[in-house]
């Protein structure tokens, strides 16, 4: 299973760097990526040919294995965002039943 983990994880490194490839080479770049254990599929909001997706992910691999991890990391990634908002929830959650109990004591 952790490898199951792992080499998702990896795919999904590997989609955010090749979008943000994608992203320095074409004006208006717009995508959605998911990984998925052998690989990763982008739906493409541009005019944008398989070969120059695969050009970029190939970029993105090999800058990424001379060092470049953060290309790994993307700021519009929907996993990142959907864990903040259900974190976020959860604090307001736990704070509102936290004041609730508080003011039952009161």
């Amino acid at each position: 299973m952790t490898d199951l983990i792992t080499q998702i994880r990896r795919n999904h490194g590997l989609e955010h760097a090749t979008i943000h490839m994608l992203s320095k080479r074409f004006k208006n770049f717009s995508a959605q990526g998911n990984a998925t254990l052998n690989g990763f599929h982008l739906n493409l909001f541009s005019e944008i040919t398989l070969e120059d997706v695969e050009e970029a992910a190939n970029e993105a691999l090999t800058r990424m294995g001379e060092g470049e991890e953060g290309l790994a990391l993307h700021p519009n990634c929907g996993t990142v965002l959907l864990t903040t908002a259900a974190m976020a929830t959860l604090a307001g959650q736990a704070t509102f039943a936290f004041e609730r109990r508080q003011i039952g004591r009161a």
